[in-house]
């Protein structure tokens, strides 16, 4: 069984569930909050997915840096500088999402309705398929909802190969 591990915004943790609960097994996912970081600090995820900048948790550098050396992906959120901060001197497959122009996967195109998800590199996914160069029609369901934060969330589905993913 493959773990997979998110941090995200306090604001966003129940909105990030919903979602993770509709696309994935329960018991292949868990939520790293301020609270409960310390205790799984040594639990190896295959992939990790930081979609937003939760100061508490990103003060704790040590023991991220701890957990991100033990993951095969890495899928972390361009657009916020501090998260970066953790990348030094660690060797492991890192996807990129955000607006800046250089992460792996961007947004083409965003309306009230739909995101257009653009693949910019290839990336290789848990089964060892490679998912080329590519443009991706993502429906919006609610259009509050942070457009980074739903980068990220797609971005963890193409690699899981999930294709009738549920935002």
């Amino acid at each position: 069984m493959s773990l997979i591990g998110i941090i995200s915004e306090n604001k966003n943790e129940a909105y990030v569930n919903k979602v993770i609960n509709k696309n994935f097994s329960t018991d292949t996912v868990i939520n790293i909050t301020e609270k409960n970081i310390t205790n799984i600090k040594n639990i190896r995820f295959e992939t990790l997915l930081i979609t937003g900048n939760n100061e508490k948790i990103l003060k704790k550098i040590d023991i991220l840096k701890n957990i991100i050396s033990g993951v095969k992906y890495l899928i972390i959120n361009a657009d916020i500088k501090t998260n970066l901060l953790v990348l030094d001197n660690i060797n492991i497959k890192v996807i990129t999402f955000g607006f800046n122009s250089k992460s792996t996967i961007t947004a083409s195109s965003v309306n009230e309705e739909n995101i257009l998800i653009c693949i910019q590199r290839t990336v290789e996914n848990v089964k060892k398929e490679l998912i080329e160069e590519q443009e991706l029609m993502v429906k919006i369901n609610n259009n509050k909802t942070n457009i980074s934060l739903l980068m990220g969330l797609v971005t963890l589905f193409i690699i899981y190969n999930k294709k009738d993913f549920k935002l």
